[in-house]
């Protein structure tokens, strides 16, 4: 598996799309931190672990995807959706929630409308602003469009203004909004009529998951960049580890390449 092969000049997509966390950006600090800061504006002397708020979070964040997929698009909103995981969070970490009363509809405000909407929560991956600028030229000459991709509630748009990309796309496009989240085929389908392209233009999904991105793309016939920065790492190059780190996975060819960043992109379609 070549890392920067050039795609050709028949491959040239018309449409780049780019997962957000862990592509883009990343939270800037554990879960449970964020949490108890926002507990503790309301509340200053309550008794709280950080700590054990970030080790039950993945686990409630997990069950609430199950039993309402896309952040309850369709059913009981996002809103209600992350109320109920910050509820259940808490509740996990030993917070008696029912006793705080309102103090915890102020601490669930402040987490939902203010600190995960921008930098208190988030920040820009280090190649994030000159990758995107380059793109976006490339992009401009190619007659391509570039949009956002993500599993991620409605609040995506807000939080990439308050990041300073939003104006670098095309469009944004969520799973909350497309009801259907990747590796759904519903999702890149869903891409191509927001991005005004039919369902037959080439197209290229970057990301940082194994199935999700990757897998998810090259199962609708779109070309796929795995964003690993093992690629920096004196290690197999066609090979990658999944989320629990246990197992090999082989990287699908052709149309699939590992970068460390999203920087490679534009190289790697330019050959």
């Amino acid at each position: 598996m070549q890392e920067f092969p050039g795609t050709g000049s028949a491959q040239v997509p018309r449409l780049i799309s780019l997962d957000s966390t862990g592509t883009l950006m990343r939270v800037r600090r554990p879960i449970g931190d964020l949490y108890a800061d926002a507990l503790r504006r309301v509340r200053p002397h309550v008794q709280v672990s950080a700590a054990e708020m970030t080790r039950v979070f993945p686990a409630v964040f997990s069950r609430q995807s199950s039993l309402s997929p896309s952040f309850g698009a369709g059913g009981c909103g996002c809103r209600d959706w992350w109320r109920a995981v910050v509820e259940g969070t808490m509740g996990g970490a030993g917070i008696a929630v029912s006793d705080l009363g309102e103090s915890f509809e102020a601490v669930f405000d402040d987490l939902y409308g203010h600190v995960f909407c921008g930098q208190e929560a988030w920040e820009l991956l280090p190649h994030t602003v000159r990758s995107l600028e380059s793109l976006r030229e490339w992009c401009a000459v190619h007659d391509c469009r570039l949009g956002v991709m993500s599993n991620m509630d409605d609040r995506l748009s807000v939080i990439l203004q308050n990041l300073g990309i939003l104006d670098k796309f095309d469009f944004v496009l969520t799973s909350y909004e497309a009801r259907a989240e990747k590796p759904s085929p519903i999702i890149f389908t869903k891409a191509l009529e927001v991005a005004g392209l039919a369902p037959s233009s080439h197209a290229l999904h970057c990301g940082d998951s194994y199935k999700r991105d990757l897998i998810g793309a090259t199962s609708v016939n779109w070309m796929a960049v795995l964003v690993d920065e093992a690629v920096d790492k004196a290690e197999r190059q066609d090979v990658i580890k999944d989320v629990s780190g246990d197992h090999g996975l082989t990287m699908p060819s052709p149309g699939a390449w590992r970068v460390p960043h999203i920087g490679h992109i534009e190289g790697l379609l330019s050959g």
